[in-house]
């Protein structure tokens, strides 16, 4: 968890005990034998959660400096994990065939540069902004939903250290890691994955399974 080494015993107990309180409850709700389908319908519970704490923070009158049209947090690797990834293709796929189109175009090129842009350091905006607007807001993933600072200056300079709130980073890192806990135990794919990455393959494999379906009338 980001923030580790700044937690004291008492708080670092206390983290760990409500992340095996996550991890019981969602088991508990996805049940025996949980389907990719009930993963993808928990984790947009998750997503609420996440969202909820943050809105609570900004009611109890903690700093934020984020504001609409703000993203400097769009240029940094994010990680999903695969309902996530299913969750947005599914949102996606309800898109206009050549606002999808074009995004499958976004991601490939995307793909090509990915090796390229690592080994020079290079920050690209994510392939899912569009005119300083995220394009998967409603169903983006936990780890954008958590991002926040406290000095838009400090992001502005691409600073290493961003100001956060610990407390805040603590709530939603309980929750996210309790649930991907869950999702293991329950024999769940929950490997993390690169963004742009998974939801392209996400995307193609849909477009496959359409095709076939076509291919034999089920559609």
């Amino acid at each position: 968890m980001a923030g580790d080494a700044l937690l004291d015993a008492r708080e670092a107990a206390a983290f760990l005990e409500a992340v095996d309180k996550v991890r019981a409850r969602v088991t508990l709700q996805l049940g025996p034998s949980p389907s990719v389908d009930d993963a993808v319908t928990f984790v947009a519970h998750l997503h609420r959660s996440v969202d909820k704490v943050m809105q609570q923070a900004g009611e109890r009158g903690m700093h934020v400096d984020c504001a609409e049209g703000c993203d400097w947090c769009c240029h940094v690797k994010v990680e999903v994990t695969p309902p996530e990834v299913w969750r947005i293709a599914r949102a996606i796929c309800a898109w206009p065939n050549d606002a999808v189109d074009a995004l499958q175009t976004r991601l490939e090129e995307r793909a090509a540069a990915l090796h390229e842009d690592k080994r020079k350091g290079i920050r690209r905006p994510c392939v899912f902004l569009q005119d300083k607007r995220c394009s998967i807001y409603a169903v983006r993933p936990a780890t954008c939903r958590r991002a926040h600072s406290a000095s838009v200056e400090c992001c502005a300079r691409c600073s290493a250290d961003i100001p956060q709130h610990l407390d805040l980073l603590m709530g939603a890192e309980a929750m996210m890691k309790g649930t991907l806990m869950a999702f293991q135990q329950a024999g769940l794919d929950s490997s993390v994955c690169e963004l742009g990455e998974a939801v392209g393959r996400a995307l193609a494999g849909c477009q496959v399974m359409a095709e076939n379906c076509l291919q034999n009338g089920l559609l």
